[in-house]
């Protein structure tokens, strides 16, 4: 139509499509004239004083929200704001080449000792909330249920059949859960021994510059410096955390898959041919005793 050169042919399409959008708009005026006048639909709205109340309750949640949001920003910028100012006043001790790359190196070790403790506190909530990484489920592909027997009509042997597999693989995952538990807190264990061993050799190099500013020697404020940095950075850790703790439980109850995989917590073995429980009914006998106030 663009390449078309004649002026009527243009006129004439741009017409018919005015008049079917003014059909179809006339068809949605229609349709909404009669759902107004529909009573079925009045009698299912809530009362006003309902839709208020419910609005404010919305609008106050949404304040609450916003106010601690509002105060841990205010915190975490006041934390780093005192962090950058510790970390300035490590220069007025006139730091040599020397002593600069050591502190680097120990702000370095201190960093990825505190990435691989985020990591394990992570994996800790995936298996609080029955959600491991991918790596674990795809054991479940590798070890396939095998198919020998497959009788015609369910018997026992079938339910002891899949009560075995089922424990094979939790035993499984629960192997390479245990290694992957080990290999952080040895790496975690490792990085702290290297930092241990930085710091005192930057004592022993160091402890000639006799300089006192503020009443700290420069050991004592890099110390100041590296203990706070340490906590403000599991601080951020940790609401990271109650963030990722929220995201992962809204992953798995969307997902099907799931709740179908194998996991690693205890469990109630429902081994009975007639009348077994159902996913939700093994999960919830999992959940142990249950204590009220």
């Amino acid at each position: 139509m663009a390449k078309i050169d004649k002026p009527e042919i243009c006129q004439q399409y741009v017409i018919s499509k005015l008049t079917n959008i003014r059909h179809q708009l006339d068809e949605c005026n229609m349709e909404l004239f009669r759902q107004t006048e529909s009573t079925s639909i009045s009698i299912l709205l809530p009362s006003f004083d309902i839709l208020d109340k419910c609005l404010k309750d919305y609008v106050s949640l949404q304040q609450k929200y916003l106010f601690k949001r509002i105060e841990n920003q205010l915190i975490g910028y006041k934390d780093d704001i005192h962090d950058q100012k510790l970390y300035h006043q490590l220069f007025v001790y006139n730091l040599t080449t020397a002593q600069q790359e050591a502190i680097q190196q120990l702000v370095h070790l201190q960093q990825v000792q505190l990435e691989v403790y985020e990591e394990l506190i992570m994996l800790k909530e995936r298996i609080l909330h029955q959600f491991l990484p991918p790596i674990f489920d795809h054991l479940e592909q590798y070890i396939a249920q095998p198919e020998l027997y497959s009788p015609s009509i369910a018997d026992q042997t079938i339910v002891e059949m899949k009560t075995k597999h089922r424990k094979k693989l939790q035993q499984g995952k629960r192997t390479i859960l245990n290694m992957y538990m080990y290999a952080y807190r040895f790496k975690i264990k490792d990085y702290e021994q290297q930092y241990q061993q930085a710091l005192n050799e930057f004592e022993l190099k160091f402890t000639g510059n006799a300089i006192i500013i503020n009443g700290m020697t420069l050991f004592q404020a890099l110390k100041t410096y590296m203990n706070h940095r340490t906590d403000r950075i599991k601080q951020e850790i940790m609401n990271k955390i109650s963030h990722f703790r929220q995201t992962i439980a809204r992953h798995r109850q969307r997902s099907s898959l799931a709740k179908k995989t194998v996991g690693v917590s205890p469990q109630i073995t429902d081994n009975v041919l007639h009348h077994a429980l159902n996913t939700d009914e093994l999960a919830h006998l999992s959940r142990g005793k249950i204590f009220t106030s």
